[in-house]
């Protein structure tokens, strides 16, 4: 497994990969790039302010512009990390409570991109994590991925719940 960090993929064919730093000769190429926005938003561009990637304009808050009671988020909405699954997450998370926070006459504090963490798994309980410009791998990398599983469950779970099924993941992992 090699990882190329800061370039970019310029075309691909069933046995090479063109970056930007150069060629890859590849016997296997797995794509996972890539995520474009729901056609809907296209469709309905008279409610729709897009980017040139048909993502949607958003103000500070994640609304659609020029309607408050409209939020767009994930793929959909014209963020720096967007295309990314823990950048739908977050938006998810910040627009909740910013419902909540409007309802009770709150004042909504304005979005900040989060950046996302990297990680790839690469076998049993080794990764490759990069978090901001720092890289770590093998147990370090698979540490964070681990961690990173925790988070997330509890977002979804009470805390007891969810550490219950993230030492239940790690029982029933290969990796």
């Amino acid at each position: 497994v090699e990882v190329h960090l800061n370039v970019r993929v310029e075309s691909c064919t069933k046995d090479n990969v063109c970056l930007s730093a150069g060629n890859l000769g590849a016997d296997l190429i797995v794509w996972t790039a890539g995520s474009k926005p729901s056609e809907f938003f296209a469709k309905n561009s008279g409610v729709f302010t897009l980017n040139k990637s048909g993502r949607v304009i958003v103000n500070e808050h994640l609304q659609v512009k020029n309607s408050r009671n409209m939020y767009v988020i994930g793929d959909n909405a014209d963020t720096k990390y967007s295309g990314m699954a823990q950048t739908a997450l977050y938006n998810a998370l910040y627009v909740a409570r910013n419902i909540l926070a409007e309802k009770h006459g709150k004042k909504i504090p304005p979005y900040r991109n989060r950046r996302p963490i990297y990680v790839i798994t690469v076998g049993p309980k080794w990764a490759i994590a990069q978090i901001g410009k720092r890289v770590l791998s093998g147990r370090s990398g698979w540490s964070v991925r681990r961690k990173a599983d925790l988070a997330i469950f509890k977002n979804f779970q009470p805390y007891k719940e969810a550490l219950k099924t993230w030492r239940k993941a790690e029982k029933m992992s290969k990796f």
